[in-house]
C-alpha cells in the first residue's frame, strides 16, 4: 500500500483495503494466513516506510512476468 494512502486512511479503511487486496489481487491467490488484516494494521509502525525504487521495479517485473512470453532477467534461477 503506498505511503500516502496509509497516511490518509483510517485504521478501519486500511483493514478494508488490505482485505480487498488479499481477496482480489491474483498475487495473493492460494495464500493462507494465520493472521487477519487487522493484525497487520495493528502491528505496523507509526512511521510508514516507502521503498519507491524497489516497489516500482518489483511491479514492473511482476507485470512483465504476466504479460510477456519470455523475460530475460532470471538467468541465475
Amino acid at each position: 500500500m503506498p505511503q500516502t494512502l496509509t497516511e490518509q486512511l483510517s485504521r478501519e479503511q486500511q483493514i478494508a483495503a488490505l482485505e480487498k487486496d488479499w481477496a482480489t489481487n491474483p498475487r495473493w491467490k492460494g495464500i493462507e494466513r494465520g493472521y487477519t488484516a487487522a493484525d497487520v494494521v495493528r502491528l505496523r509502525g507509526s512511521f510508514p516506510i516507502e521503498h519507491t525504487i524497489a516497489r516500482r521495479t518489483a511491479e514492473k517485473l511482476w507485470d512483465m512476468l504476466h504479460t510477456e512470453p519470455y523475460v530475460n532477467c532470471l538467468g541465475a534461477l
